[in-house]
C-alpha cells in the first residue's frame, strides 16, 4: 500500500467508521504509508487524536494477533494450499471468520498492553 491509497482508505473508510461510532482516538503503526507527510498532514487536520506509536511495537497492534491466528490456521492447511489463488481464497475465508467477540477481546486488552509496554520501557511483552 502506498501513501495515496492509504489516504484514500482513511478518507473513505476509516473516517466515516470513526464518525459513525463516535471514536475519538486513531491508532496506526509506523508503516511508511502511515508516516508520510501526506498522511500526517491529513491526520493533523482531523478532529480525532492520533495515538503516538513507539517504533517496532507489534505488541500494541491488535491486527498482528488476527494475522497470527490466520497464519496458524493456514499452517494446518498447508497441504491443501498449492498456489497463490488457493492461499488468497483461504485467507479471505479465514478473515471472514473473525468475529466481533475476537475483536472485542483484542480491544479490551489494549489498556493492559499499553501498561505492559510502558512497564517494559517499550521492550517486548508477552502479548
Amino acid at each position: 500500500m502506498d501513501k495515496d491509497l492509504y489516504l484514500d482508505v482513511l478518507k473513505h473508510q476509516v473516517l466515516p467508521f470513526m464518525t459513525e461510532n463516535n471514536i475519538s482516538t486513531f491508532m496506526q503503526d509506523n508503516a511508511p504509508c502511515h508516516t508520510s507527510k501526506l498522511t500526517k498532514g491529513w491526520l493533523d487536520q482531523q478532529k480525532f487524536l492520533t495515538m503516538k506509536w513507539p517504533p517496532y511495537s507489534p505488541d500494541l497492534n491488535p491486527i498482528e494477533h488476527i494475522w497470527a491466528w490466520i497464519k496458524a490456521l493456514l499452517h494446518k492447511k498447508k497441504g491443501h494450499i498449492t498456489n497463490y489463488l488457493d492461499l488468497e481464497r483461504e485467507i479471505r475465508e479465514l478473515w471472514d471468520e473473525v468475529d466481533c467477540a475476537m475483536l472485542e477481546k483484542l480491544f479490551q486488552s489494549m489498556p493492559r498492553r499499553i501498561a505492559a509496554v510502558i512497564d517494559a520501557k517499550e521492550g517486548s511483552i508477552r502479548y
